[in-house]
């Protein structure tokens, strides 16, 4: 059962998203507080198979250090990860 109040339309239109045949990107914005990473993983918790929370006005090095650290710990490999230097390099790693 989920915890999620008040949020149907906001399901219906997340759940459409993941059974669509077709790639999707879904903004999902408003004010602090209110429940918008909640609801992304109530309903996607049994699809989720990566997530990752970057820093507020970081540098686009630290960002992707960021990323590369956690892929790194996910794919539970040992050494130094390799750093990425571009968005397209960190997702190709992915």
């Amino acid at each position: 059962m989920s915890n999620l109040v008040g949020r149907i339309s906001e399901t219906k239109l997340l759940k459409e998203a993941l059974n669509s045949n077709k790639s999707e990107l879904i903004a999902l914005y408003g004010r602090k507080r209110v429940g918008k990473t909640f609801l992304i993983r109530e309903v996607y918790k049994k699809h989720i198979k990566f997530e990752l929370t970057g820093l507020h006005n970081g540098r686009l090095s630290d960002q992707l250090n960021i990323f590369s650290k956690e892929l790194f710990v996910r794919k539970k490999e040992t050494g130094d990860p390799e750093k990425p230097n571009s968005w397209f390099m960190a997702f190709t790693q992915l």
